[in-house]
């Protein structure tokens, strides 16, 4: 599970427990989406925040700008 934050954080959780907090996006995250990958091993997903950023990350590598 995924949730942003107003402050620009991503929240990953591992069932009810918050997994780790990440810096996403100076400012409100506005959005979460899957997205595929290679692998298409819904590992993928892609944040948009007000900043006007879209990040696309993998759940084992950085965001990529």
């Amino acid at each position: 599970m995924l949730t942003g934050t107003r402050r620009g954080d991503l929240y990953v959780w591992h069932e009810t427990r918050l997994w780790r907090r990440l810096r996403a996006h100076e400012g409100p995250l506005q959005s979460i989406a899957r997205c595929a990958t290679p692998a298409d091993d819904g590992s993928g997903f892609a944040t948009g925040g007000a900043d006007g950023a879209v990040l696309l990350w993998h759940a084992l590598t950085p965001p990529q700008p």
